[in-house]
C-alpha cells in the first residue's frame, strides 16, 4: 500500500514543476525498477521542500524502510532455501543484484531523511526523526540475532552469511549518515552499544562500522562515552584477523590481471593465516585445534567445518591454481611450523579429493566417493563431487573409462 504522500504528491507541486517523479518513486518503491541515479535525486529536490512538514510522512519513510528490510531477509532466505535444493538452479549474480537494488533503496530512503535534517521547516519534526533511525537501527538488530553461525549445516551457514552481508552495509549506510551535528549522541548511544556487543561478540558482523571510529566520531559534552570492558577482547583479536582479512584481499590483487596493474601483491598474500579461509568466518585454528579441513595442493585454505568449505566452493572462492609450487611449499612448512607438526604423512594423490584438495585422513569419511563414470577423480562427498561437476570443470573433461 502506497503511502498518501506519494499517492497525492502531485497536488503539492507546482505546475510548472516536472511530476514524473511521482510515478518514477511508485515504481521504484514498489515494482522494482532501477537504482535511484541522480535524475531521480534531483526531482526529490524539487518535491521535498513543497512538502508540509508532517509526522505521517516521516512515519511513511520509516515504514518502507523496514518493510525493504525485512523483504530483502524474507526473500533471501527463500532464495537458498529453494537454491540449496536445486545446485543446478543457483544464479548468483541475479541474487546479488538483487541485494544491491535493495541497499539502493534504503539508501534512497535514509537520503530524504538527510534532506529533511537540512531544512529549516522540519525542525521541529528532528525529533521524530531520530527517533525514526533508532528504531531502523533496532531493527536491524533484531532480524540479525535471528540468523545465527551454524557451523554444521550448509543451510544455516549460508542463510547467515548471506543475511549478514546484506544488513551489514545497511547498518553501516544508515548510522553513518548520521553521526554529525545534526545527531544528539545521548539518543543513539544506547543503540550503538548494543549494535557494538553484536560486533564484539561476532565481530566479522561489522554493524556500526570500525569500533575506533564510533569512539573518536561521537563527541559531546553532555554525554560520557565509555570504552566497556568487551573492547580488550576485540582489540586482542583484531591484529590477527586483520592480517588476515588482508591476506584474501592480497590473493584477490594476485589473482586479478586489471588490479595488478595498479597494485603489487606483497609478499603477505603467500603466507600462512590461521583463521578460517572462508572471509566471513572468524575461526582461528590453534596447535590444540587445528582446522581438520586444509587443501594440500595451495596449503593456503582451510576451513573450521564443511559448511565454511562448501560455502567457498558454492561461491567459487576456493581457486589456487594460480599459486606457485615454490608459494604453496612455503606456506606447508609454515603451516607445520604454527602447527608443531614434526613429521608429515607421505601424500599419495589418488588419496586427495580432486574438488577441494583436502587429504583423506582429514575427512570424516572412511574412504573418497569415486566418480563412478571415469573412475580417475575422488571426492570428499557428493558435495565436493557436485561442485567439481558445475564449477570445477569435470563435466567438459569426463568421459567413460575404457576397458
Amino acid at each position: 500500500m502506497l503511502p498518501d504522500w506519494i499517492k497525492n504528491a502531485e497536488k503539492i507541486m507546482t505546475e510548472d514543476d516536472d511530476e514524473s517523479v511521482v510515478p518514477e518513486i511508485i515504481i521504484f518503491h514498489e515494482m522494482g525498477g532501477d537504482d535511484p541515479d541522480l535524475e531521480l535525486h534531483s526531482k526529490l529536490f524539487k518535491l521535498l521542500p513543497r512538502i508540509k512538514p508532517d509526522k505521517t510522512f516521516i512515519n511513511d519513510i520509516e515504514k518502507l524502510n523496514i518493510d525493504t528490510l525485512n523483504d530483502t531477509v524474507e526473500n533471501t532466505v527463500k532464495f537458498w532455501e529453494y537454491a540449496l535444493k536445486y545446485a543446478d538452479s543457483i544464479n548468483l549474480m541475479e541474487q546479488r543484484s538483487k541485494h544491491e537494488l535493495m541497499k539502493a533503496k534504503g539508501y534512497f530512503l535514509i537520503f530524504i531523511y538527510q534532506e529533511l535534517l537540512k531544512m529549516d521547516s522540519w525542525k521541529p519534526y528532528h525529533q521524530e526523526i531520530y527517533k525514526c533511525i533508532n528504531r531502523v537501527l533496532l531493527q536491524i538488530l533484531a532480524i540479525a540475532t535471528k540468523y545465527p553461525h551454524k557451523p554444521k549445516d550448509l543451510h544455516g551457514t549460508t542463510i547467515h552469511f548471506q543475511v549478514k552481508h546484506f544488513l551489514c552495509e545497511y547498518a553501516n549506510e544508515t548510522w553513518k549518515h548520521f553521526i554529525d551535528e545534526h545527531f544528539p549522541v545521548s539518543l543513539l548511544l544506547p543503540t550503538m552499544r548494543r549494535l557494538g556487543m553484536c560486533d564484539v561478540l561476532d565481530p566479522d558482523w561489522n554493524l556500526y562500522g570500525p569500533w575506533d571510529t564510533m569512539l573518536t566520531e561521537i563527541r559531546d559534552e553532555n554525554v560520557f562515552v565509555e570504552r566497556i570492558p568487551a573492547d580488550d577482547i576485540l582489540q586482542k583479536k583484531s591484529f590477527a584477523l586483520n592480517k588476515a582479512r588482508n591476506s584474501i584481499q592480497c590473493r584477490g590483487i594476485a589473482k586479478n590481471p586489471n588490479l595488478r596493474q595498479f597494485h603489487n601483491p606483497p609478499p603477505q598474500c603467500f603466507s600462512y593465516f590461521p583463521k578460517c579461509s572462508l572471509e566471513c568466518c572468524q575461526n582461528i585454528e590453534t596447535r590444540e585445534k587445528p582446522h581438520v579441513l586444509r587443501c594440500e595442493k595451495c596449503w593456503y585454505f582451510h576451513f573450521c567445518s564443511k559448511a565454511c568449505q562448501d560455502y567457498t566452493a558454492l561461491f567459487q572462492m576456493h581457486d589456487c591454481d594460480f599459486t606457485p609450487p615454490e608459494k604453496a611449499e612455503k606456506i606447508r612448512k609454515e603451516t607445520e611450523a604454527f602447527l608443531g607438526w614434526s613429521e608429515r604423512k607421505k601424500i599419495k594423490e589418488h588419496k586427495i579429493c580432486h574438488f577441494c584438495h583436502t587429504l583423506r585422513d582429514n575427512t570424516d569419511e572412511k574412504k573418497l566417493l569415486q566418480c563412478s563414470q571415469c573412475e580417475s577423480v575422488a571426492y570428499c562427498d557428493k558435495m565436493c563431487q557436485l561442485n567439481d561437476w558445475i564449477a570445477g570443470g569435470h563435466k567438459s573433461v569426463c568421459s567413460k573409462k575404457k576397458g
